[in-house]
């Protein structure tokens, strides 16, 4: 399964090791570290940072209430 985290950018959800939302140079950094060798850590800035913060957060509360409904099927 793929996240948007940009408009322009995609991942695989089973690469994200750790996605964490810092403050640098008085703006919003997003850090995106990867269990693929060939994939360097992944930086977003700015506005940027802000969406693919606000996707990732989006995907995580999806997927929390798609096992809270997986739970309550059984």
């Amino acid at each position: 399964m793929h996240i948007k985290l940009t408009d322009t950018f995609y991942i695989e959800s089973k690469t994200i090791v750790l996605i964490r939302l810092i403050e640098r140079y008085d703006q919003p950094w997003v850090e995106v570290v990867t269990n693929r060798h060939e994939l360097c850590e992944l930086n977003f800035r700015g506005d940027e940072a802000t969406e693919a913060w606000g996707n990732w957060q989006a995907h995580m509360r999806q997927a929390e209430d798609n096992r809270r409904g997986d739970e309550a099927a059984q």
